[in-house]
């Protein structure tokens, strides 16, 4: 027995390629599988299994769509793009934020950084990376990757509100905790691009926003990341912080990385994919790709109770690790957070921190 439940055919020429991927949600004798096939537009296809065994259909089912939706995020559309996203169930969504990414750094450098003038400090948080924009009544939410996302009520409430404290519009870059966002730098202010001056004059009119909020309960959703007047690295590792950021008080907000901003982390963190999911535990397989661009096991992680959804096959999540052995398996990781704003090729071994040869006497 073999029925086809849903199948989809997308396209991309993205950085100048022509490719087709087709996938499909199909049921067979003892379960339900999720094919695809890629290749060259036009091509023999190369087809596989996105589900090593058969599974069930809410398991096979939440695969596809999250498949789907990752190749729609990619550029994919459903007939030959005139650009990207368009055509797509994402159209309108592409929005201008284009982050300042930070450059990691260790901790001598860090330390050279505290001694620096040039440079200030902020707490770097463990969230998810989220652009905020108030302009002409319209509040806009954005993800790492620039695509507008759904924001909670609560905070939109929150963000009117910061709005109509006088503020005819304003761009802000954050961090979504959850229940309430860290903001930690501002990209224009009533009507005002502010990307070409320096971080602490940016910073400034973070405070205008500031005095704002300090005025009503709203403050405990929108929250200022403060400038640190002194770093104490032993202090906020032992006290459970991320890590800090680093900023050149002169450094003008760019797309990308460079030496204007730095972080230090405090742990290891690495995103990968689920590979399996344990029959009686509450674990999952992990595996990245390796340079040879082949899906590889990290090891296990477990599967904590409060997770937002249950995991399912072929979800990218993030881990914490203290470190990576030679071939890849990860050494204490424990769950952080699903990663819906990523794609696979962000599931890369690349990003490892390796165990060092004398840490293994």
């Amino acid at each position: 027995m073999r029925n086809v439940l849903d199948s989809i055919q997308l396209f991309s020429r993205k950085d100048g390629a022509d490719k087709e991927y087709q996938l499909r949600l199909v049921q067979i004798e003892n379960g339900f599988v999720v094919e695809y096939s890629n290749g060259k537009r036009g091509s023999a296809l190369r087809s596989n299994l996105k589900t090593p065994a058969p599974v069930t259909q809410e398991v096979a089912r939440a695969l596809y769509d999250k498949t789907k939706k990752e190749k729609l995020r990619d550029g994919y559309t459903g007939s030959e793009p005139s650009e990207t996203f368009v055509g797509t169930e994402l159209a309108g969504r592409k929005t201008s934020f284009a982050p300042h990414l930070l450059t990691a750094c260790d901790e001598p450098r860090a330390r050279q950084l505290i001694a620096d003038p040039n440079y200030v400090a902020q707490i770097k948080r463990d969230g998810e990376r989220r652009y905020v924009a108030y302009k002409d009544g319209k509040i806009t939410f954005a993800n790492r990757s620039g695509l507008e996302v759904p924001g909670k009520e609560e905070i939109a409430k929150s963000v009117e509100y910061l709005a109509n404290q006088g503020f005819t519009g304003f761009e802000l870059d954050c961090e979504d905790m959850g229940s309430y966002l860290e903001i930690f730098d501002i990209l224009s202010i009533d009507g005002v691009d502010l990307r070409d001056n320096g971080f602490l004059e940016r910073f400034k009119h973070l405070g205008q926003l500031e005095l704002a909020l300090r005025r009503s309960q709203h403050g405990a959703i929108l929250r200022i990341v403060e400038i640190l007047d002194e770093v104490e690295l032993e202090y906020l590792r032992a006290n459970g912080f991320e890590g800090v950021c680093f900023k050149r008080i002169n450094g003008k907000y760019i797309n990308g990385r460079n030496e204007d901003q730095y972080k230090l982390k405090f742990w290891e963190n690495a995103t990968v994919r689920v590979k399996s999911k344990h029959a009686t535990k509450s674990s999952v397989a992990m595996e990245m790709l390796n340079e040879a661009n082949q899906w590889v096991g990290v090891g296990n992680v477990t599967e904590p109770a409060n997770v937002p959804r249950p995991l399912v096959v072929g979800d990218l999540i993030d881990v914490r690790y203290l470190y990576a052995y030679q071939g890849g398996s990860l050494f204490e990781p424990t769950f952080d957070k699903i990663r819906d704003d990523l794609k696979e090729s962000d599931a890369v071994m690349s990003q490892l921190k390796f165990k060092r040869t004398a840490q293994a006497a």
